[in-house]
C-alpha cells in the first residue's frame, strides 16, 4: 500500500521519462525513501532540506506532507528540537468571513509560559509577519496580526522563541469554503474538510464575544451540519457578536498548528 502511495505521488509530481529513476534524480527523493522505510522524522528533515533548496509548488510537496503526517501520529512526532518548548503554545492560521470582518489572521497563544519570550513568525518571502513578547505566567496569552487582506503564502515559515527558530511547513486550505450562512433560512452550512487518517477529526462550534471581541462562556458544539442559528434565549449576558467556526490542527516541533474558518452570523442583541 504504502510502495503505491509513493508511487502514485511520483506518477503526479514527474513525467514518465522520470518514473524509473525518481528515488535517485527528484528534489524529493531522499523525503520519498525515508518514507518507504518508515522513517517520518528523516522524511521530514529532508523535506525541510529539499524546499530550503529548491522552489517547489506546494501541489508536490503537500501530498508528501500528508503522508508524513500519517506516519507520525499527526506530527506528534516530528521534533526538531532536542531542548522543550518554553510553553504550551499553539499558531493559529485563521480565515474570516460575514458582513463584518473579512480577510485572515494568525494568531499565537500560550499557557504556561516558562519565562519572558520574545517571539516573531517569519513567512515563506522573509516578511516578518509578527514581533511580540510573551510574560512567564500560567495563565492564556495571545499575540496576533491585525488582519490580513492577502491569505497567508503557503511554505516554510520560522518561528522565533528566544534565540531558537522552529521551522514550521504550513499549506493553507485552497478553495474550500468549511461555512456557508443561509440568511433566509436563518441556519448555517457545514462542509467538513478531510482530516489525514491520524488526525483529530475537525470540530465545529458557536462561539460569543462581547463588544471588545473577548470570548464569552465555553465554546458551544455544532451537531448537525445544517444547524440553525441559537435563538436569543441563548445568548449569554453581553454578547454582541457571533461567529460560527470549523477548525482542524496538527502537530510539528511540539507546537500545535491550527487552521480556522470563522463566520460572523448577523444578530439582535
Amino acid at each position: 500500500m504504502k510502495r503505491r502511495l509513493l508511487s502514485s505521488l511520483a506518477c503526479l509530481i514527474f513525467p514518465l521519462s522520470t518514473q524509473a529513476t525518481w528515488f535517485e534524480d527528484t528534489p524529493l527523493a531522499r523525503t520519498y525513501q525515508a518514507l518507504l522505510n518508515n522513517q517520518p522524522q528523516l522524511a521530514w528533515q529532508e523535506l525541510h532540506l529539499a524546499l530550503n533548496q529548491q522552489d517547489i509548488d506546494r501541489q508536490y510537496w503537500l501530498p508528501v506532507k500528508q503522508e508524513i503526517l500519517n506516519q507520525s501520529q499527526c506530527g506528534q512526532q516530528l521534533m526538531a528540537n532536542s531542548s522543550p518548548l518554553p510553553a504550551d503554545l499553539s499558531v493559529s492560521f485563521v480565515r474570516r468571513s460575514g458582513l463584518s470582518s473579512q480577510g485572515f489572521q494568525i494568531k499565537i497563544s500560550a499557557e504556561s509560559t516558562q519565562n519572558d519570550l520574545t517571539i516573531e513568525l517569519i513567512d515563506p518571502s522573509a516578511k516578518r509577519l509578527l514581533n511580540g513578547e510573551l510574560t512567564q505566567q500560567s495563565d492564556y496569552q495571545e499575540i496576533e496580526t491585525d488582519e490580513l487582506l492577502i491569505e497567508p503564502l503557503s511554505g516554510l515559515y520560522k518561528l522565533k522563541l528566544g534565540n531558537t527558530v522552529y521551522p514550521l511547513l504550513v499549506a493553507m486550505p485552497e478553495n474550500q469554503n468549511w461555512i456557508r450562512l443561509d440568511n433566509s433560512m436563518q441556519q448555517i452550512h457545514l462542509t467538513l474538510p478531510v482530516t489525514e487518517s491520524s488526525c483529530a477529526k475537525p470540530t465545529a462550534t458557536w462561539q460569543w464575544f462581547d463588544s471588545q471581541y473577548l470570548m464569552l462562556g465555553m465554546r458551544k458544539p455544532i451537531s448537525s451540519l445544517a444547524a440553525p442559528v441559537p435563538r436569543s434565549t441563548h445568548i449569554p449576558d453581553g454578547a454582541k457578536h457571533l461567529s460560527a467556526t470549523v477548525s482542524v490542527f496538527e502537530y510539528q516541533q511540539g507546537l500545535k498548528i491550527e487552521y480556522i474558518q470563522r463566520i460572523a452570523i448577523p444578530f439582535a442583541p
